[in-house]
């Protein structure tokens, strides 16, 4: 009896810690869909505090939301908390980014939240926006230094495709997923990801452009414009049709040579939010992979794209404001999901086939118990053995949906060179707006997390 105790204790702890990050995980979702970044803030902030397995991962919602309020000092500290807890995980004597990358995936509810390569990439973006922000250049060359590690590190393909490599099951696997109705339950995750197109370019084209402007118009030598080129050029093969990257490639070249520049205003637009995931219940027969197991039940993480996309559109002295689309998150995380699937499939299907095939063997230790015992505390035994491990099955056979939610969709790009006292308004709401300052470079943020939810706007002047 003391056994099931245990074990009874350990699949209630189970449940509390699902059910109650999933619990606050629908208020912030409701507060992000309403554009609430206070109420956000504020359950963010809470969590972190209390949970211990997704503090990280509520650090990243808090920095994000208060960032949005325009607390941006308050956002460096969130995102300061995020990056500690990085750096100590990747100074890690086993740490392996392959590895990462799929269990980031693959994780159980139980376990601490991992981080998926794009939360690494815009904790740090947004890290480096802050700061300059903030104007404390000296801060954002570090923060340079810090995201250009990441993205060296989570930037490339090929750590995606190795971290897919095959493993003993992965062949079974394989062949069980092409069965008639366990086919067509795994034919709707592949549609939900084809819609992101998740085969063209990898889509980082923001950060690397982000790097090269601050780089560009910040230069103390002549080895920061080298640098600034060479992070446009980054940009460019990752979104060869952004105007703003094209304009800036440009202006680099000419201070190369030793000439200046005019005034600039540049507008950061972020949209829309991270993708909606959810879990699809796949069957799976699994005699390919246990001869004591005949089939099981599945839990998969699936994507799809949270809210078809709207328009946001902005005035420059009531003429039209042109954006350049520059990077889309969303499709990022679609990317990394697709590489890793493969394998998080076959991981999911053996936990599985390990969970039943040891719900059976506890229900056949009581069972053989009474026959031997005959006693009540024997049938009792059985009784909780058989619902104990009944639950467990179902109750750890869950995907792990734990993401960065508010992460928007898609950022844009516009560049302009308006006079000081040129109104910058969004179309449809007027109340939106600010009048340009003095200054050589200034950056105008703008946010919308739905397309009825507020937008927030601000202008910081970058230099004088």
């Amino acid at each position: 009896m003391k056994e099931m105790k245990v074990f009874f204790s350990i699949l209630c702890l189970f449940l509390v810690g699902c059910v109650s990050y999933l619990d606050q995980a629908e208020v912030a979702q409701q507060a992000i869909l309403s554009g609430d970044y206070e109420t956000l803030s504020s359950v963010a902030l809470a969590e972190a505090e209390q949970s211990r397995n997704e503090s990280l991962l509520w650090q990243m919602e808090a920095g994000a939301a208060l960032r949005a309020q325009g607390k941006i000092k308050e956002s460096v500290d969130s995102f300061e908390r995020v990056e500690r807890t990085l750096r100590a995980e990747e100074e890690r004597a086993d740490f392996s980014v392959s590895e990462e990358v799929v269990g980031a995936f693959s994780n159980e509810y139980a376990q601490a939240y991992r981080p998926k390569p794009v939360d690494r990439i815009f904790a740090s973006t947004y890290q480096l926006l802050n700061w300059i922000e903030l104007g404390d250049f000296a801060r954002a060359r570090v923060a340079v230094t810090r995201l250009r590690f990441v993205q060296e590190k989570w930037g490339n393909r090929e750590i995606y495709l190795s971290a897919s490599a095959k493993t003993g099951n992965e062949a079974a696997v394989e062949k069980a997923s092409q069965e008639g109705q366990t086919k067509l339950a795994l034919d709707q995750i592949e549609q939900d990801l084809s819609t992101y197109g998740v085969a063209s370019t990898y889509d980082d084209a923001f950060s690397h452009w982000l790097q090269g402007m601050f780089l560009m118009h910040t230069a103390r030598e002549a080895s920061d414009y080298e640098r600034a080129r060479k992070e446009f050029l980054a940009a460019a093969q990752l979104n060869p049709e952004c105007s703003v990257i094209q304009a800036d490639q440009s202006d680099c070249e000419k201070l190369i040579q030793g000439k200046s520049l005019e005034r600039l205003v540049y507008v950061v637009v972020e949209k829309g939010h991270a993708p909606e995931w959810y879990e699809q219940r796949v069957d799976f027969p699994a005699f390919l992979i246990s001869d004591r197991v005949s089939f099981v039940s599945v839990a998969l993480p699936a994507i799809r794209p949270a809210k078809p996309d709207y328009s946001l559109a902005l005035n420059l002295d009531d003429k039209g404001l042109s954006l350049s689309p520059v990077s889309r998150p969303e499709a990022l995380v679609a990317q990394h999901f697709a590489a890793s699937f493969s394998t998080i499939k076959t991981r999911a299907v053996v936990s599985a086939v390990t969970k039943t095939a040891s719900a059976y063997a506890i229900n056949k230790a009581t069972e053989q118990r009474e026959q031997r015992r005959q006693d009540n505390e024997s049938r009792w035994l059985r009784v909780l053995g058989q619902i104990g491990a009944g639950v467990y099955t179902v109750a750890t056979t869950q995907a792990d949906l734990r993401h960065w939610r508010s992460l928007p969709a898609r950022f844009s790009l516009a560049r302009l060179t308006a006079p000081s006292g040129s109104k910058i308004s969004v179309v449809g709401r007027p109340e939106v707006s600010c009048i340009l300052p003095e200054g050589k470079v200034l950056l105008v943020s703008v946010k919308s997390s739905s397309e009825y939810s507020p937008v927030t706007l601000r202008c910081t002047v970058l230099i004088p």
